[in-house]
This record gives structure tokens, sequence and C-alpha cells, in this order.
């Protein structure tokens, strides 16, 4: 008996090596290219890999009520629309732009809401078709990082943005941390597209000092005191 009982054990380690759990692989990294020709009223974003294209988004408004994302596949079939919405606090100042997304049926499959958190910080809540709340995005206003985490804890990271803007053209990464973002793929894209779109408005300008960077004041600043004062008279 204990010979059988070893023999057993012994093809049930060897089942083991012969056939191990193969890891599980991060999704791969993403690039969103912008262009956006001066003053134009339509902007585009591609997403690529490092091997093929994988989509493009349109954007269509400028100083207008209301801007347009469309998202298309690789293919140019239509995908899904994310609206800004009209005559809200947003079309002032990004941060606090509210944009529902719709599938190619003209079905609400989700939205993102931007929020203060004080002036060197802002965040997007998302949520999903049901307006349930599924991740958060925080944009840090000293850097160029932005993170997507879970709306419980903040300490599980789904994604990371970084990026550079060039004026008409610029350029974000997206790198995934977890495979398990409960995330829409099409309202991550429509965000970034938004975040690329207004990227200059969220991030602090630098120049050459002395050998050290120092922050450059721009009128972003005077805009962000301004929300603050608007936002606090809706309070009282």
């Amino acid at each position: 008996m204990k010979f059988i009982s070893i023999f057993i054990g012994s093809l049930l380690i060897s089942k083991a090596f012969a056939n191990p759990t193969p890891p599980v692989e991060r999704r791969a990294p993403v690039q969103v290219i912008k262009n956006s020709p001066f003053l134009s009223y339509s902007a585009e974003f591609f997403f690529q890999d490092d091997y093929s294209s994988l989509a493009k988004i349109i954007r269509t408004g400028f100083m207008c009520p209301r801007y347009f994302y469309d998202l298309y596949d690789k293919n140019g079939g239509y995908i899904a629309r994310g609206i800004t919405r009209a005559l809200s606090v947003g079309l002032f100042f990004p941060r606090v732009t509210d944009i529902d997304i719709y599938d190619n049926q003209d079905k609400f499959i989700g939205m993102f809401q931007g929020k203060i958190l004080k002036r060197s910080r802002a965040k997007f809540n998302f949520y999903d078709k049901r307006e349930k709340p599924n991740a958060i995005a925080y944009i840090n206003g000293e850097s160029t990082d932005i993170i997507i985490v879970a709306p419980d804890n903040p300490a599980k990271m789904f994604a990371k943005f970084t990026g550079q803007s060039f004026g008409e053209v610029g350029s974000i990464n997206i790198d995934f941390i977890s495979n398990d973002c409960p995330l829409d793929d099409r309202i991550m894209k429509v965000f970034a597209a938004f975040v690329a779109d207004f990227y200059e408005t969220f991030m602090p300008y630098y120049k050459q000092n002395n050998e050290n960077l120092e922050v450059v004041k721009t009128g972003v600043d005077l805009g962000v005191v301004l929300l603050d004062a608007y936002l606090k008279s809706k309070e009282s």
C-alpha cells in the first residue's frame, strides 16, 4: 500500500511539472498620438502598440457647448461616441468635464466626471452603464502621471498614463498594471483622447532656469483659482 501511495504521488507531481500554469501576461502598452491643427474644429487621436494600429478617435467641436469624441476600430468601423455635457462648467475648466459614452447603437455604456481635489490635483470618477462607480483617475499636477485605480482601494492600480504635449501634436503612453480593470475599454480610450486633448490644462509648464526646472505660472493657475471660488460659492 505504501508503494502504491508513493507511486500515485509521483505521478501527480510529474503531471504538475509537465503542465505548469502559464504566467498571466500584462496587456501590451498603448500609445496615443494626437494631431490637432491650430484652431481646428476637429482633432485626431491614433491608438497603436508596438506592432499595429488599434483604433482612432476623431474629436469635433471647438469652443462650443459640446464636444464629440467618436471612436473607430482599426478598420474604420464606428464603435462608440463620448459627448461632453452641454452648458457645463467643464466648457471653461476641463478638470470638471463630464462625458457620457454611448455605443454604436446609441446605448449608454458609462461616463466619467471631473472633480476638484485641490489646486495641484484633480480626479475623474468613472461609472458603468448602471451608473455604478468602477474606477477613479487621479491627475498629479506636479508631474505627468495619471493613474487609474479601484474606487474603493486607491492602492489597487489598473493603469498609468504618462505623456508629452507639443501644442498641435502630443502623445500619451498607457501602461496596464493589472489585467482585471473593470473599466470598459471604449471608455478608457475616450478618456485617453480627452486627456491628450487638454493635456496642457492638467500639467504645469516648465522652463530651464540656472540648470534647474521651475514652474512657469500661466493662465491655468488663475483659472483654477477662479474655479475654486465658483465651486465654493455654489456650496454656500
